[in-house]
């Protein structure tokens, strides 16, 4: 009879070794309780002992009740903070014997540490702050463009693609001085050839940070700013180089955090006009355009 329920206790340990739950919330901190889900094809039973681990902590706990649903937990040291958040998936470990050989890496203190850490983290995530700095990459076209070297009439299509850069200063709550700096490369194709341009810029941006959704902890915001630099453009007979100034500069954009970091995604629409002056071997081209563009990025917010 002992062999068998020793062989039964391995056989489950095995068959649920590897088996994730959702922490579903904190019933209490006093007494050390929380909740996570339960599939109908888990087996468990009150005052079973398990190890619930996440990549930063693992914790001795077992079963006070559970439903269909979900079950209830107690840290097996209850004098612990509960290290863990509602939304977080944990690991479930039923071996006793890794019960005692992991415990004893995870001390009060370093607990106490890693929830702090956590906590602090998430604090800074609820105040959705947009300050950090930000890498994004844009696909545009021109709305409406006029060129000294080229006809309008002649114009089939055009099409720009980028990269820029810009930090976050704040100046106060909710306003940032963003400086930048950006690099494009385009074409502009004609009924005859196809011509090429690139543009350096130095961008300046001030920007307003819009309240936003605090479920999805979505951070919209506008900006408006400006754009100087050098450009170079090459026809089909020659290839001219001088300055650029992009004035005014609208940006209307989305930050969405990644979940408990300090990073997120960005998407922006961003129209800007932009007035071209150049000239090579006394030939002048004159160019004034009006760009639309889309651009995703990478946000480090904090």
């Amino acid at each position: 009879m002992r062999l068998f329920v020793v062989f039964f206790s391995l056989c489950s340990s095995l068959l649920y070794a590897n088996k994730y739950l959702e922490v579903k919330s904190v019933k209490s901190e006093e007494d050390g309780s929380f909740s996570t889900s339960r599939e109908y094809s888990f087996d468990v039973y009150e005052g079973m002992p398990a190890l619930l681990s996440t990549d930063n902590v693992s914790v001795k706990v077992k079963v006070v009740s559970f439903d269909r649903n979900s079950i209830v937990w107690e840290l097996a040291a209850q004098e612990l903070p509960i290290p863990f958040f509602e939304g977080d998936q944990v690991l479930f470990q039923n071996y006793e014997h890794l019960l005692v050989r992991q415990q004893r890496f995870y001390s009060k203190k370093n607990i106490k540490r890693i929830v702090k850490e956590r906590e602090t983290l998430k604090e800074k995530v609820a105040e959705r702050e947009l300050s950090g700095y930000n890498v994004d990459i844009h696909l545009g076209s021109q709305l409406s463009s006029t060129y000294t070297l080229v006809s309008a009439d002649d114009i089939e299509s055009t099409m720009d693609f980028g990269i820029n850069f810009s930090y976050y200063l704040p100046l106060s709550r909710g306003v940032y001085f963003a400086p930048g700096v950006g690099f494009s490369t385009g074409t502009l194709k004609t009924q005859t050839d196809s011509n090429s341009k690139t543009m350096t810029e130095i961008t300046a941006e001030f920007v307003f940070q819009l309240k936003g959704d605090e479920k999805s902890e979505t951070i919209p915001y506008v900006g408006i700013g400006m754009g100087v630099g050098v450009s170079s453009t090459s026809f089909s007979t020659v290839e001219t180089e001088g300055h650029t100034i992009s004035i005014p500069r609208l940006t209307a954009g989305l930050l969405v955090p990644l979940k408990d970091s300090d990073k997120g995604f960005s998407t922006e629409l961003i129209l800007d006009g932009v007035s071209i002056r150049e000239e090579k071997d006394g030939v002048k081209n004159e160019a004034n355009l009006v760009n639309l563009k889309f651009a995703v990025g990478y946000q480090s917010f904090f």
